[in-house]
């Protein structure tokens, strides 16, 4: 199971819970483990290019190894066709998991460390879902609008989803 969305949608924690912490793998951790810098170092030193080859050969990594369970991606890996390409080709129950934006907003500047929402955030999550919305449309097999919901609500409804694709003889996760 692969989950994409934009920060602040609730990738990370939803991973967790439907994973556990030994079976789930966070591409955006797997970079700074790699590079031994975080998001935001990379995004300033490298810039945000770099940072997409970086998320690419990441998700290559993971779909190559077949030893995850669920992944979680970072809001812009849709971005490049490539990646796109390679979520289709894992052969994985892809979860576009989205809010509103004024609440993809109020979640994602909790932390303070997302570079792309250093100026002006709301106008820059509006814009960037407006960019990105139709790529993750593209690979995804479930939209689940996660406002109001807990992470464990979430996570539940995923598995439900989950089970009916398999039971329609769809991919297993």
């Amino acid at each position: 199971m692969v989950l994409v969305g934009m920060m602040g949608a609730g990738k990370t924690s939803v991973g967790r819970e439907l994973a556990g912490r030994s079976e789930f793998v966070d591409l955006d951790k797997a970079i700074e483990q790699q590079t031994g810098r975080t998001i935001r170092e990379v995004f300033q030193t490298d810039g945000e290019a770099a940072f997409r080859k970086l998320e690419l050969q990441a998700l290559r990594d993971v779909a190559t190894s077949g030893h995850y369970k669920v992944v979680s991606t970072g809001g812009g890996v849709v971005t490049t066709s490539e990646a796109r390409q390679l979520l289709q080709e894992m052969d994985a129950f892809v979860v576009w998991l989205t809010a509103p934006n004024d609440e993809l907003t109020r979640r994602a500047t909790k932390s303070g460390n997302r570079p792309l929402l250093d100026h002006d955030p709301g106008a820059k999550i509006e814009a960037l879902m407006n960019e990105r919305a139709p790529m993750y449309a593209e690979v995804a097999d479930l939209t689940l609008n996660t406002q109001g919901l807990s992470v464990k609500q979430v996570a539940q409804l995923v598995e439900e989803a989950l089970k009916h694709h398999v039971a329609d003889g769809k991919a297993a996760p």
